[in-house]
């Protein structure tokens, strides 16, 4: 496949890095050292240029070109540089990043006719759903949506003192067993390790498990002993994510957001109902006391500044903070500071909830959900099963027979709104949808070949 990428920072690179082996990648921005950078450490062509002008999508081979995903730091240049190629060149697929909620709300001007975008993608929505999932599931460190929310995968950091330290794989499925739930597997020093009975669990081990939603915080009761339930949530930063995550937070929960910006916390006070809006500096000792900071169940911080970010979660988690989120943008955070740091409980990345939800769009087979696992080094996957048995490798032929990369495994099976946990001899039918752990991205084009129907299929 053809791609043209428009954007060499975070999010693009990611892509580049992800796609460059598999498929031709042509990045366009307008810093030459980026793209530099860029070639230097992959295969691939880059132009010099603005993804708004035509000559320039031109040279990048936009006639010929059979996607465009623009993630520039631009939402205009984005979405101009979609519509060009659309009306230009007839570019099959476009992908934008657009962050303003003024522009990606108005559902009504990306259909055909008006901007027309195969997918448009605002990683503020992405960060704000991903946090509430964790909010709402207590003790969880990961928690991803399959099957339009009637499907969860979870994982658990394994604490020194936790009870799971010790147990094997055996022993957790018998606790669940009474569930719709089964034991996937466990992340250890960066490796996902598929769950087989003797496998024992460790301290700083990550283990994954998938159930039916309504059963998630059941799951994790059973693992770890009784849960207490969020209630106190305290927001550092009134931007756009800040706001949005009250919104979504304060029926259900007793909400503050802290921001030392005048103009953000009375737009803050005239757009929220029930959320307590507070001026001052989120790191500031006096403030986080004085607003009962040790009867905070979850601190998020989630301004555009990792370092106030990172600096407030800790303050607030040594002041008494039952569990801290924050954003951090910059990778090299995400995997040598906050892996390390007894403060910070769990870090959500924009950039790689971006990129998994890019890569929906870019697989072949009907993937409709892709989630990436400790910056992609493992995947979660939800795929759609089409075809019958002349034209599919899949449909009517037992689990077992399956001829599945090693390495990956199926977690559970969507078939008329029921969920069903796999067994060895069920058998798939058109329309099941397939949640698969994949603990090796190498894998991924063999499982897009496997669920992918012949040309017959109609």
């Amino acid at each position: 496949m053809k791609i043209i990428i428009l954007g060499a920072g975070q999010v693009g690179s990611s892509l580049t890095e992800s796609l460059c082996k598999d498929h031709d990648i042509t990045v366009i921005d307008l810093d030459e050292q980026k793209l530099l950078k860029l070639q230097s450490r992959f295969d691939i062509r880059t132009i010099v240029g603005s993804g708004v002008y035509p000559d320039v999508l031109r040279s990048a081979g936009a006639e010929t070109a059979d996607m465009l995903v623009a993630v520039s730091s631009s939402d205009e240049a984005n979405l101009v540089a979609c519509q060009v190629a659309l009306a230009l060149f007839q570019t099959p697929k476009r992908i934008a990043r657009v962050r303003a909620p003024q522009l990606s709300q108005e559902k009504t001007l990306f259909q055909p006719g008006y901007i027309d975008i195969h997918a448009l993608i605002n990683p503020a929505e992405l960060v704000i759903d991903r946090m509430v999932r964790q909010i709402q599931h207590p003790g969880a460190s990961m928690v991803f949506d399959f099957a339009e929310g009637l499907i969860q995968m979870a994982s658990i950091a394994v604490e020194p003192n936790s009870i799971l330290v010790g147990q094997n794989i055996k022993e957790l499925s018998e606790q669940v067993q009474s569930l719709p739930a089964q034991i996937m597997a466990v992340l250890r020093d960066g490796e996902m390790i598929l769950a087989t009975d003797e496998l024992e669990v460790l301290v700083h081990d990550e283990l994954f498990f998938v159930t039916a939603s309504p059963y998630t915080n059941q799951v994790i009761s059973l693992l770890l002993g009784t849960i207490r339930p969020n209630r106190r949530v305290m927001i550092a930063g009134g931007g756009n994510v800040g706001m949005g995550l009250a919104k979504k937070l304060e029926k259900d929960f007793h909400v503050k957001i802290l921001d030392r910006n005048t103009l953000q916390c009375q737009t803050a006070s005239a757009q929220l109902q029930k959320t307590v809006i507070l001026q001052g500096d989120a790191s500031d000792t006096e403030i986080l006391l004085a607003e009962n900071i040790d009867e905070v169940d979850v601190f998020c911080s989630v301004t555009d500044d990792d370092e106030a970010n990172l600096m407030s979660a800790i303050v607030a988690k040594r002041l008494g903070a039952k569990r801290t989120i924050t954003i951090v943008n910059r990778q090299t955070y995400a995997h040598y500071l906050v892996e390390r740091s007894a403060d910070i409980d769990i870090a959500i990345s924009p950039q790689q909830i971006t990129w998994g939800k890019i890569l929906t769009h870019l697989r072949k087979s009907d993937m409709v959900n892709v989630y990436a696992i400790y910056s992609g080094a493992a995947e979660a996957i939800e795929v759609v099963v089409h075809g019958d048995q002349k034209t599919s490798q899949v449909v009517g032929r037992p689990l077992r027979k399956l001829p599945l990369p090693s390495g990956t495994k199926i977690a559970a099976i969507l078939r008329d709104d029921v969920v069903n946990m796999p067994k060895k001899d069920t058998v798939l039918l058109e329309g099941d949808r397939i949640i698969l752990l994949v603990s090796k991205r190498k894998h991924i084009p063999d499982i897009e070949a496997l669920f992918q129907v012949s040309p017959a299929y109609i």
